[in-house]
């Protein structure tokens, strides 16, 4: 079953269920934090490996 639920919906959700489980929330919270950064780190990562490839024989000839 998969429902459609706008932003609206989803902020209620949560507010309710930060006022029933705290702890899970924060957890939940944290864990997102935590992907980001992940998500973060590899499009820098892919960006850098791009620029390096684009540049290899100006760096080789730099060497």
């Amino acid at each position: 079953m998969t429902a459609i639920l706008d932003k609206d919906s989803i902020r209620k959700l949560l507010k309710d269920l930060v006022i029933e489980d705290p702890n899970f929330v924060t957890e939940l919270i944290i864990e997102l934090k935590d992907d980001l950064r992940v998500a973060e780190n590899q499009k820098i990562e892919e960006s850098i490996s791009k620029i390096f490839n684009r540049y290899e024989q100006t760096f080789k000839s730099l060497a």
